[in-house]
């Protein structure tokens, strides 16, 4: 037994080996799931709906969310946000009518994020002009308009005006008005020569008020109106202005400046067949210009 010890205490002790490091295993990477934004908005018309589909793929590129849109008509949109923004399954961002009736509810019901921090963090006070701001500034309660916090930024900034048909405008000899008696005295001849002055359609309501607006607008001062949207120094609008330009638009009508039996039709049929060659001039927004263009075979008409 010694022997065999003494000779196995002479055999070598085989070498130490060092413990293999531990093999790190490659990290898995969850995948995750993209942010989705439900977005609604009424960018209806075919050129403005070709802009926001590329807006939505550029923003959904530089920041890793998915765009859902929903696109509604305008009067869809106006009737179902606000019932939207309180459920759970509503829009992330919405598109929301400026003013008491509806934007001004919406942030006394507390439904819109206020932008403030971001308008800070991103320079929006400077991007855009004080006066395009103030249409989306509100206090808390919903109750003072033009002032307080920003709750929402302008999707576009339009201008009514009135669009006119340049091959008409050559077949006549007519040149641009620069006043409005010059404005006028254009209706009446267009009118002598058999076409009609101005393509409208009143059957949606709202759109009288573009007629009415451009009538006033001569008459009234900037201060006077910006008092009266935003419900400062109890403004009214029964003024002599504003009853004269009530009165120059019913003699508008008398003297058979619109398109007949305007009251039963609707503002897309108005500005198509304004773009078809119906008419001389239509009083819109410029929502409706680059469609208004293409329609009528392109800007040179």
């Amino acid at each position: 037994v010694l022997v065999a010890t003494a000779l196995g205490a002479c055999v070598p002790a085989p070498p130490v080996e060092e413990p293999a490091p531990p093999v790190e295993e490659p990290a898995v990477e969850e995948e995750v799931e993209p942010i989705t934004l439900v977005v609604w908005d009424s960018f209806t018309g075919e050129a403005e709906n070709r802009v926001a589909e590329i807006l939505n793929r550029e923003f959904e590129e530089a920041h890793g969310v998915k765009i859902e849109r929903v696109v509604k008509s305008f009067a869809d949109l106006t009737a179902t946000v606000p019932l939207a923004l309180a459920e759970p399954g509503g829009p992330d961002v919405a598109q929301v009518n400026q003013g008491r009736p509806d934007m001004g509810e919406i942030v006394k019901a507390g439904l819109l994020l206020d932008l403030e921090p971001y308008a800070e963090k991103y320079g929006w006070n400077e991007l855009f002009s004080p006066g395009i701001l103030a249409r989306t500034l509100w206090t808390a309660d919903g109750k003072e308009f033009g002032t307080g916090n920003l709750y929402g930024v302008a999707t576009t900034v339009q201008n009514v005006g009135v669009h006119y048909r340049k091959d008409k405008f050559l077949e006549l000899g007519l040149s641009i008005p620069e006043t409005f008696d010059e404005f006028q005295a254009m209706l009446a001849k267009v009118k002598a020569a058999g076409e009609i002055p101005i393509a409208f359609g009143n059957l949606d309501r709202w759109t009288g008020i573009h007629a009415y607006s451009s009538i006033q607008h001569v008459l009234v001062s900037r201060e006077y109106l910006d008092n009266f949207v935003y419900g400062r120094g109890n403004e009214r609008f029964d003024t002599p202005e504003n009853i004269q330009a009530a009165a120059i638009l019913q003699d508008w009508v008398r003297k058979g400046y619109f398109t007949e039996d305007f009251a039963g039709i609707g503002y897309d049929d108005s500005w198509k067949s304004f773009a078809a060659g119906n008419g001389m001039f239509l009083i819109t927004g410029t929502w409706v210009t680059a469609d208004a263009a293409e329609a009528a075979g392109g800007p040179d008409r």
